[in-house]
């Protein structure tokens, strides 16, 4: 709704019977925040049915005002989630609705947390990993997204047709770290093919910091897997990776790698 449109409750005959909380920052506050007419109206008033707790249909409209002028609003989210369940509202609108916030601000925590809950109500993902796609799509590096799909990969067990997706990426961008951290989540829950394809691209891009570390992660989780024995050829491939990491590829984190051949020297199962 855009503001030439928009009614304020204060005017609205519905709402006369609800008298608005201000905002109380205090006697004397330090840098008083220049909130505009439109935030003070639906703020004041949803603090009002905050306080009564108010479950109405009205009430539901309120949130999604407020949530118009501060989509971060961790309390208005919450209490909107607590109105679906009290009203019985549509979880397919819902996700229609948290898809039209998140699109306009996809690295807002609140929206993806409210999207998953109306998910785990549905037991329905069917739309997730499209989603989840077209925000990678415009920023392939965007956590929120990533943190999503993997819940969703491992809740409802996903996982056929990820490691392609993720090439696709890798495609694009072989240095695409995000996309390296995905695989080894993959790899770990669901399918140890990946690994092969890593050491083929490794063949082919033996200074992408990225793929190496991966590798290193996964020659280091093996070992480890492997501690009462028969780990000794994944600790040697990962002390290689380290030194490769800090000599010549990644010169710049050369303490950090340092640090992990030192971790793989001094570890419990690294002795046996």
């Amino acid at each position: 709704m855009s503001d030439m449109d928009y009614v304020f409750y204060r005017d609205r005959p519905e709402w006369s019977d609800v008298t608005p909380v201000e905002q109380d920052d205090g006697p004397n506050p330090v840098v008083p925040i220049a909130y505009s007419d439109k935030f003070k109206d639906a703020l004041g008033y949803f603090r009002a049915v905050l306080r009564s707790n108010e479950h109405s249909e009205r009430a539901f409209e309120l949130t999604t005002s407020v949530i118009e002028v501060n989509s971060a609003n961790y309390t208005c989210w919450h209490y909107r989630r607590i109105l679906l369940d009290a009203l019985q509202k549509d979880l397919r609108e819902e996700l229609a609705y948290a898809e039209q916030i998140g699109l306009s601000c996809p690295k807002n925590y609140q929206v993806w947390y409210h999207r998953r809950v109306v998910v785990e109500r549905l037991r329905d993902a069917a739309q997730e990993l499209p989603y989840t796609k077209t925000i990678l799509g415009d920023d392939a590096k965007n956590y929120h997204a990533w943190s999503h799909r993997q819940w969703v990969l491992r809740e409802f067990q996903l996982w056929e047709g990820e490691l392609s997706f993720v090439d696709e990426l890798l495609a694009d961008d072989v240095r695409n770290n995000s996309a390296w951290c995905q695989r080894y989540f993959v790899i770990n829950n669901a399918d140890a093919a990946a690994r092969t394809r890593a050491e083929q691209l490794a063949l082919t891009h033996p200074a992408a910091t990225p793929l190496l570390s991966f590798l290193l992660d996964v020659h280091e989780a093996d070992a480890k897997a492997c501690s009462n024995g028969g780990g000794e050829a994944s600790l040697e491939k990962a002390r290689e990776l380290c030194e490769k990491l800090r000599g010549s590829v990644d010169t710049v984190r050369a303490k950090y790698w340092d640090y992990r051949l030192g971790r793989l020297r001094k570890s419990a199962w690294a002795e046996q």
